[in-house]
């Protein structure tokens, strides 16, 4: 299998030496599952696209410390490709940020959480049905 990584940020300087920057750790974690797979990585924040969608088996959407409802032209390119993909029917996980952009592409809606950017374990539960009026 190979995994075209859509690499949307770089990661903040002080953890690069520890956790390498996004596609670094996204091939380490997958490549621990299985050894064969392959990784090519398109720098989107520089408008890096594949030439031909078909050349990689599924893509992966990084992490941003940016926010996918900012009205920046390689945010809106990214959807554009998510959108193009999902016509294809392309396999496509989003990770945080790509998960966001993800659901924003496909007529999703999202919003800042009530802390601001954060990186961590966040506990979230959901109301009880009787809680939702």
């Amino acid at each position: 299998m190979k995994i075209g990584i859509l690499n949307a940020d770089a990661v903040r300087a002080e953890f690069v030496a520890e956790f390498g920057e996004y596609p670094d750790m996204f091939s380490r974690l997958l490549m621990a599952v299985d050894p064969e797979i392959e990784f090519v990585t398109y720098e989107v924040m520089s408008g890096e696209y594949p030439t031909d969608i078909d050349e990689v088996d599924a893509y992966l959407i990084t992490g941003s410390k940016l926010s996918v409802y900012d009205d920046v032209a390689w945010i809106n390119a990214l959807k554009d490709f998510v959108r193009k993909l999902h016509g294809a029917k392309k396999k496509l996980i989003g990770i945080c940020f790509g998960h966001q952009l993800v659901a924003e592409a496909l007529g999703g809606k999202t919003r800042q959480a009530n802390q601001g950017w954060c990186v961590g374990c966040l506990l979230y539960t959901s109301p009880s049905p009787r809680d939702r009026g």
